[in-house]
């Protein structure tokens, strides 16, 4: 039998039932992701951060190890047919590019994270096409850029925890400041952030700054 990881919202109930009737079935769920697990199953109502444009990190590590990712229906479907070795089960195409696993936290271990600069008081309407090739409708503030790294930082109303934005999904932008229609968002933002370093300058050449 396999060893499985669970991950996003499941139709057959919680991931607590869901890990219970597969135990009961001879499959062993893990808390975690390692080389001992056969497969990362995607829950079939998806995840928060699938549904935001952005891969979870279960998915990104999956990726990392060469973990197969299933669909919460092929899994179910190939235990009641009593396969569900390694290799039975169909990959579920996350699409999962470099590009996505390097704008990603889990994509940074080993590595330097870039070095990123808040650009104050921005907020701005965006229309972003997120990984599942759906085109949404974003309000975003607390940007932050690095300008040699091709996405931004930013976070939406009520949200806590700031979260990658590909410069290449925007289709449209408006500042919600000025009401200015932004053709091209990454060159906007690093217009705004050497501005921004040149007026520090100043202040630090006048002493205003220590």
């Amino acid at each position: 039998m396999s060893n499985v990881v669970l991950t996003g919202t499941f139709s057959r109930g919680s991931r607590k039932e869901v890990a219970e009737y597969l135990k009961s079935k001879g499959v062993t769920v893990a808390k975690g992701l390692s080389k001992a697990v056969d497969y990362l199953i995607n829950g079939s109502e998806g995840s928060n951060a699938y549904s935001k444009g952005q891969y979870g990190s279960k998915h990104i590590k999956a990726t990392q190890l060469g973990i197969k990712i299933a669909s919460e229906d092929d899994f179910f479907n190939a235990l009641e047919r009593g396969a569900v070795s390694p290799d039975q089960i169909a990959n579920v195409d996350m699409n999962v590019s470099q590009t996505d696993l390097e704008h990603n936290k889990p994509a940074y271990i080993g590595k330097e994270r870039p070095k990123l600069t808040r650009i104050p008081g921005f907020e701005i309407n965006m229309e972003y096409t997120n990984n599942a090739g759906e085109l949404t409708t974003r309000r975003i503030g607390a940007i932050s850029i690095n300008p040699d790294i091709p996405y931004f930082y930013a976070r939406s109303p009520g949200e806590t925890q700031s979260r990658a934005f590909r410069y290449d999904r925007i289709s449209d932008a408006v500042d919600i400041g000025t009401g200015e229609v932004i053709g091209d968002v990454e060159k906007y933002f690093k217009d705004f952030l050497k501005i921004a370093e040149e007026i520090l300058d100043i202040k630090r050449r006048a002493g205003l700054l220590s």
